[in-house]
């Protein structure tokens, strides 16, 4: 799957964590990209959300438990936000 993507980073490698922001921040500079053009998709609230927002970036938040094979079609509620 990851032949996929330009750009994987995992945390055991870099030896950072999500939420911290460092995470994202690194993934967005490997792919040449500003934060408010970019949204994350995580299963985790308090590491994925937080982290992406922590970093300037959108967030999807996928709530558990999803199963694939009892999913048709991608569902996705976006996160209110506070307008700046």
């Amino acid at each position: 799957m990851l032949r996929y993507f330009r750009v994987a980073l995992f945390s055991d490698e870099m030896l950072i964590r999500k939420p911290e922001a460092s995470v994202f921040q690194r993934a967005l500079a490997q792919l040449g990209v500003h934060a408010a053009e970019a949204i994350h998709v995580g299963d985790t609230d308090g590491t994925d959300v937080a982290g992406a927002r922590a970093a300037g970036m959108g967030a999807i938040h996928l709530h558990p438990p999803v199963r694939m094979e009892d999913v048709p079609d991608l569902v996705a509620r976006a996160a209110a936000q506070d307008p700046a």
